[in-house]
C-alpha cells in the first residue's frame, strides 16, 4: 500500500482513482471517503466515525483527523453536501425552493409531505432520488403552484405513471393525499413504494 501522498489509497490501495483528502494515514479516494463519513457509532459517544485505529472506525479526534464534519447550520455531524451543510439542511432547502406556492412559502397543503421528506432518516436518498426523478421534481412543482390539483387523478394520468403513482402513495401514507383506492395497470395505484424514499424520523 502506499501510504502519505503516495498515487494509491491509503485504505482500499487502489490507484488512478478520484481522491477527495488527505488524512494523517494518507490520501483518501472518493469511494472510502464517503463510506468513512457515513458511519456513525460510539467513541465514546454517538458520533460520526470517519476515521481508523488499527482497522476499527473511530472518531476524528482519536484518528486526528483535521476536519469538523459539523454542519455549519444544525450541527449534526455528518458527510458535507454542500457549502459545508449536511444533507438534511440540503434536502429542506432543495424542497422549500420546490414547494413555494409562489408567494416565498410553502404550500400549506404540502406542509407534511415537507416534513416527512425532511426528517426521514435517509435525507442523502431522497435527495439523489429527487435529482434522478425530474418528472416528480416537475410535479412537486406543479403540485405546489396549483398547477396541478393534489388528487389522485393527477398522478394516474402522469406520463411517468410508475414513478408518479409511487410518490402518490408516499403522499397517502403522510395525510398529503387522500388514501389510493384505484388501479394502475392491473396493480393498486401507488402500490410500486421501492423508488420512494422511506418516511423515517427515529434519527436526529
Amino acid at each position: 500500500m502506499t501510504n502519505g501522498l503516495g498515487r494509491s489509497c491509503a485504505r482500499c490501495d487502489r490507484s488512478s482513482v478520484r481522491f477527495a483528502t488527505t488524512w494523517p494515514e494518507g490520501r483518501i479516494c472518493r469511494k472510502c471517503y464517503q463510506t468513512a463519513t457515513r458511519i456513525h457509532g460510539t467513541c465514546p459517544t454517538c458520533r460520526l466515525l470517519p476515521g481508523l485505529t488499527d482497522g476499527i472506525p473511530c472518531c476524528v479526534d482519536c484518528a486526528g483527523i483535521p476536519k469538523d464534519f459539523h454542519c455549519t447550520r444544525c450541527n449534526r455531524e455528518d458527510e458535507p453536501v454542500r457549502q459545508g451543510l449536511c444533507a438534511h439542511c440540503c434536502l429542506t432547502d432543495d424542497l422549500t425552493i420546490m414547494l413555494d406556492d409562489g408567494t416565498g412559502r410553502i404550500n400549506p397543503a404540502l406542509h407534511v409531505l415537507f416534513t416527512a421528506l425532511t426528517t426521514q432518516e435517509h435525507a442523502r436518498s431522497a435527495r439523489i432520488w429527487l435529482i434522478v426523478n425530474p418528472d416528480v421534481t416537475e410535479l412537486l412543482r406543479a403540485l405546489a403552484t396549483g398547477t396541478a390539483p393534489l388528487k389522485h387523478d393527477t398522478f394516474t394520468r402522469h406520463p411517468s405513471r410508475r414513478k408518479s403513482n409511487s410518490f402518490a402513495t408516499f403522499s397517502s401514507n403522510t395525510a398529503s393525499c387522500p388514501p389510493t383506492t384505484g388501479t394502475s395497470n392491473g396493480s393498486p395505484a401507488g402500490s410500486n413504494t421501492k423508488s420512494v424514499p422511506q418516511h423515517r424520523s427515529n434519527r436526529p
